[in-house]
């Protein structure tokens, strides 16, 4: 099979910005499209790993590890190393969830033209359709996404007054738990 880098490219941009966006709406963090948009051509380019040929599962391992790395933080920065492992954590899930997902069609439909190498999945099939099945993917995980979360229940609204001015934000129902001063 001929592998086109530049359609394994853009398809990856594609896919690994639907990820991203999953991921920090799973997390509810706000992350500028700029950021977002910098994850998923990191993680285009990564997608070149598919061409490496080793077969040895720890320097694949070692691969993803490095990719998965760079993408979290080029979309999303380093903020410690807790927030990192968690970010990785649900952007790894959401990859899964993803696959699953693109494996049952690819199962229901049953494409020609499959290729699995290095833990990277190239579709031989048409950018359009491969962008197509990613956003019904996409749609499908954020419909599940906010019909199961539970907002009321984990914020609510606030009223800042400081003279004539109030600003009204959003805040989390915390019972202060993992609460820390960050200048100690």
């Amino acid at each position: 099979m001929v592998l086109y880098a530049d359609v394994l490219i853009c398809i990856n941009i594609i896919i690994d910005y639907f990820l991203l966006n999953i991921t920090a709406a799973l997390l509810g963090c706000k992350c500028s499209f700029l950021r977002l948009i910098l994850g998923s051509v990191v993680g285009g380019i990564c997608s070149l790993t598919i061409l490496v040929g080793s077969e040895n599962i720890i320097i694949a391992f070692l691969i993803r590890i490095f990719s998965c790395t760079a993408v979290i933080l080029s979309a999303f920065g380093f903020s410690g190393v807790g927030l990192f492992l968690r970010r990785a954590a649900v952007f790894f899930t959401a990859s899964f969830l993803f696959s699953g997902c693109m494996t049952a069609i690819t199962e229901l439909l049953s494409p020609k033209g499959l290729l699995v190498k290095n833990g990277i999945v190239y579709y031989d099939l048409s950018a359009v359709a491969l962008a197509s099945f990613s956003a019904v993917v996409y749609l499908t995980l954020s419909l599940i996404l906010r019909f199961s979360k539970r907002k009321s229940e984990r914020t609510c609204k606030l009223s800042v007054y400081d003279g004539n001015t109030e600003i009204h934000i959003t805040a989390l129902i915390d019972s202060g738990n993992r609460l820390h001063e960050p200048f100690s």
